[in-house]
């Protein structure tokens, strides 16, 4: 709150990662004034609506850079959570599923909303976090799970929803556990 005290009360309940990410966007254009002016021009130019953006941020012109920069980087990373999606429905099942998969992930309407908001980042770290752990229960590498470990601490730094999956990942290991060590007891029996 302090950090950034023009922020809308919703951003008060986040973790310090959104904060810190729009504090330095907003440092950057403070400090580059040709910069702040020419990507304004730029916003205003391409035909988007300012005043909608002046409801959730200061009137000051570099205020309204970082929203909306900050708004096309969270769908940059949506739009890169397609590349964990393919690779974690092709880890699953195959590539002619992952080719149906991605389309459909393209396709669902809460994924291709507008808003300066952290929301659209959750897909991109979620489903990374998955697939590094599936690919580290199918290959026991060890790197698989410290980038699986790296990610979600990544993702908790952002949002307190990062938790979630964090239970989800260890249901999953110990599943996997539990399964293997039920197999290895009727190879066992078997032998």
């Amino acid at each position: 709150t302090k950090l950034m005290p023009q922020l809308p009360i919703h951003s008060h309940t986040h973790l310090p990662g959104p904060v810190l990410c729009y504090k330095l966007m907003t440092e950057l254009f403070k400090n580059n004034l040709s910069l702040s002016g020419f990507f304004f021009k730029l916003i205003t130019g391409m035909g988007f609506n300012i005043q909608v953006l002046k409801k959730f941020v200061n009137p000051e012109i570099y205020y309204i850079n970082a929203a909306f920069s900050m708004g096309i980087l969270y769908l940059l990373a949506l739009s890169a959570s397609l590349i964990p999606t393919y690779l974690l429905a092709k880890e699953l099942f195959n590539r002619q599923i992952a080719l149906f998969t991605v389309p459909l992930w393209i396709f669902v309407p809460a994924t291709v909303s507008f808003s300066p908001q952290f929301d659209q980042v959750y897909p991109l770290i979620s489903v990374s976090a998955v697939y590094f752990l599936i690919k580290y229960l199918n290959s026991s590498k060890k790197s698989y799970l410290m980038l699986c470990s790296l990610i979600l601490s990544i993702g908790v730094f952002f949002s307190f929803a990062f938790l979630l999956i964090i239970v989800f990942c260890v249901f999953l290991y110990l599943g996997n556990t539990i399964q293997h060590r039920l197999l290895n007891r009727e190879n066992l029996k078997i032998h």
